[in-house]
C-alpha cells in the first residue's frame, strides 16, 4: 500500500519523529527520510540506532502507535495513475489484495478515507489473533485462502521486502519505481516488470 498505491510518507515520518522526541531522544528531522518507509517500526528504530535499549525501543514503538493510529489518514494521497490502474483491474475482473506492514487500525483509517472499496481483501501483520504475519506470510496466506495460481499472481511493491515476498511465493514481481526504495536500479533489474513515473 505505502509507496505502491498511496503516498503515506508525511503521516508516517511525522508520527515517527514525534514518537522519538516523546520518548526522550534528540534526532535531526532530516534523518527521518522516505528510505525508512515500507519497513516495520522496530526495524526503523534499529536502523536509526535507537534500538539498543529494548525498553526504550518498545517505548518509541508504543508512542508511534498511539500517535499514528489516530492520524494515519492525514496527508495521504493517491499516486496519479494508481487509482486508474486498480480500477482497470476491477473492470477486467482481476482480483486485487493489499498486503501491508501497517497494522489494522491505521490501515482501516486510510482505507476508509481513500474509499478503497475495490480490493478483495487486506492482509496486515495483526490480521489473525493467533499469529503475526510478515510480508512473505501475507502473500502465502492470500494465495492459500483464495486458491490463487502463483504463476498468474503478481506481487507489486516498492522495496526489497516485496521482491523477496514475491520470490518466496513463486510469483512475478512488479516494481513500483515511484515508491520509497533507495536501491531503485537494482530492484528494477530484478523485477519482472516496472511501473510508475
Amino acid at each position: 500500500m505505502d509507496g505502491t498505491l498511496l503516498d503515506t510518507a508525511n503521516g508516517i515520518l511525522g508520527s515517527l519523529y514525534d514518537a522519538i522526541i516523546k520518548s526522550g531522544f534528540e534526532i535531526e528531522r532530516s534523518k527521518i527520510t522516505n528510505s525508512l518507509i515500507g519497513y516495520k517500526i522496530a526495524e526503523i528504530v534499529d536502523v536509526l540506532g535507537l534500538g539498543k535499549d529494548e525498553k526504550k525501543k518498545a517505548e518509541i514503538i508504543a508512542n508511534f502507535r498511539q500517535i499514528y493510529d489516530s492520524s494515519a489518514a492525514d496527508g495521504v494521497s493517491w499516486y496519479k495513475y494508481s487509482y486508474n490502474f486498480v480500477n482497470n483491474l476491477k473492470q477486467n475482473h482481476k482480483q486485487m489484495f493489499i498486503a501491508t506492514n501497517k497494522p489494522s487500525k491505521a490501515t482501516n483509517l486510510i482505507v476508509q478515507k481513500m474509499k478503497i472499496d475495490f480490493v478483495k481483501d487486506i492482509f496486515y501483520p495483526d490480521k489473525y489473533e493467533n499469529k503475526v504475519l510478515d510480508k512473505n506470510a501475507m502473500v502465502a496466506e492470500i494465495i492459500s485462502k483464495y486458491n490463487l495460481n502463483p504463476s498468474k499472481t503478481v506481487v507489486i511493491g516498492d522495496t526489497d521486502v516485496d521482491l523477496k515476498a514475491a520470490r518466496a511465493n513463486n510469483c512475478d514481481f512488479g516494481f513500483a519505481k515511484h515508491g520509497y526504495a533507495t536501491n531503485v536500479i537494482l530492484l528494477a533489474k530484478q523485477a519482472d516488470f516496472v511501473y510508475g513515473d
